[in-house]
C-alpha cells in the first residue's frame, strides 16, 4: 500500500468512533431499554451486538455498554466489536432505537 493510500485509510478509520454520545432529547426521555447497536465491518453483513452490563463484562464475544447504566450519556463498543470496525475501511456503527435491547447471554 502506498503512503498516500495508507494515510487516507488512517483518516477514514478516525472518522468512525466506537463511542456514541447520546443526544439530549428536547421532548421526553429515551427508553434506554429500547436501544440496540448494529455494526457492519467493511462490506460485511450488518450484525446486532448485545449489550454488556458494564465495561468489565466485555469479552471475546464483543458487545457494547453504557458509560453509566443509571444515567447514560454515552454508548461504547467493547474492544472485540470496536477493533475490527476501526481496522476495516467502510465499516459503520448504527444506534437503533425502538426495539427491546438484546443483552449478552452467558
Amino acid at each position: 500500500m502506498s503512503r498516500a493510500r495508507a494515510a487516507l485509510a488512517s483518516i477514514r478509520s478516525r472518522t468512525l468512533s466506537c463511542d456514541y454520545q447520546i443526544p439530549k432529547l428536547p421532548s421526553g426521555m429515551l427508553d434506554y431499554g429500547l436501544v440496540n447497536v448494529r455494526i457492519t465491518v467493511g462490506a460485511g453483513t450488518p450484525t446486532l451486538v448485545p449489550q454488556a452490563p458494564s465495561k468489565s463484562d466485555c469479552g471475546p464475544q464483543g458487545g457494547w455498554f453504557y458509560d453509566d447504566p443509571a444515567h447514560p450519556t454515552r454508548i461504547t463498543l467493547c474492544p472485540a466489536s470496536c477493533d475490527p470496525l476501526l481496522a476495516t475501511p467502510g465499516s459503520r456503527l448504527d444506534v437503533l432505537i425502538g426495539c427491546k435491547t438484546i443483552p449478552i447471554v452467558r
